[in-house]
């Protein structure tokens, strides 16, 4: 067996100050959409290698999850 040891020491992940500072630079249009993802990655946010186009497509996904699960509990409430 194989065992390789984690030598990342560095403290470089983003705070959750910085990431509400970049979601709001991105809502009020001062960043694109991609800066914010690609900021997400440099601050260890987003996984290294995931691409703006990967991650926009996750978030569709999620969408079309969430809004099933909610068509389906509304029709469950009638």
């Amino acid at each position: 067996m194989l065992i390789q040891l984690n030598t990342d020491f560095s403290t470089k992940g983003l705070a959750s100050q910085d990431v509400q500072a970049t979601v709001a630079a991105w809502q009020s249009g001062a960043i694109s959409q991609d800066t914010m993802h690609e900021l997400f990655r440099r601050g260890e946010i987003l996984p290294e290698g995931r691409t703006s186009e990967e991650e926009l497509k996750l978030l569709q996904a999620d969408a079309k999850r969430v809004a099933a699960q909610v068509k389906q509990t509304t029709e469950q409430m009638m």
